[in-house]
């Protein structure tokens, strides 16, 4: 009868154990991770104090670092700059093609508004040349009927 209790008092101890053991972790990384920071601070602090500036204050690794990190950035800059000229140029010729259609278009609509011009004077000459065929068709008519008129 006491079994259970014994493992459950075993569980209990281990899961305490293991709180501790976790915590103590914890309590030690943030102990490290502030002497970190102070130790930043104060070289940063001291190197002011001696120097009155902190531009100067990098290690030799990090300019390393930097500088192949500059490097990179550089290369995909030069590799973004050319594909951009590339594009400028097809840009540019396609700017080219429109302005030559749009030219061609100009030339065929002044060449259709001659037309639709020469098509309105036609148009006008033989409405003039019906009406003036009416009225001879009209005239012959009417001598017509006074030849009858006057036969008859």
């Amino acid at each position: 009868m006491s079994f259970p209790f014994k493992s459950w008092v075993a569980f209990a101890e281990a899961a305490q154990t293991r709180r501790v053991q976790q915590t103590r972790i914890v309590k030690a990384y943030l102990r490290w991770k502030t002497r970190q920071k102070l130790e930043r601070i104060l070289k940063t602090w001291r190197h002011q104090a001696v120097y009155g500036r902190i531009e100067g204050m990098y290690t030799r690794s990090m300019l390393s670092r930097s500088l192949g990190e500059q490097k990179i950035l550089c290369t995909g800059l030069q590799k973004m700059l050319s594909a951009q000229t590339i594009e400028l140029e097809e840009c540019r010729d396609l700017v080219q093609r429109e302005v030559e259609l749009r030219k061609a278009l100009e030339q065929k609509l002044l060449f259709q508004e001659r037309e639709i011009v020469t098509f309105d004077m036609l148009n006008d000459h033989r409405d003039q040349e019906i009406r003036r065929l009416h009225a001879i068709i009209q005239v012959s008519e009417w001598i017509d009927s006074m030849v009858g008129w006057l036969v008859g």
